[in-house]
């Protein structure tokens, strides 16, 4: 594993990924704004632990085909 990337594989705080969109004729660029994957998720757990949220039987649900790769649009 690279030295730059955290053992959750999230990418550098600083990293600005760039969103392409490709057409026939041509293709734009958009260059995206950092934002610190892993200490957002970090955040949002530990908010959500001190409100005692756990998100329901829904969001438990979309959680765990995240995690087991079975996620879609459609399960969202």
């Amino acid at each position: 594993m690279p030295s730059n990337r955290s053992a959750a594989s999230t990418p550098p705080p600083a990293y600005q990924p760039v969103l392409v969109l490709e057409e026939q004729d041509h293709e734009e660029r958009f260059t995206l704004p950092a934002a610190d994957q892993l200490h957002n998720c970090l955040a949002e757990f530990a908010a959500a632990v001190r409100r005692g949220d756990t998100g329901g039987v829904e969001e438990d649900d979309r959680r765990r085909a995240v995690v087991a790769g079975t996620w879609t649009w459609s399960t969202w």
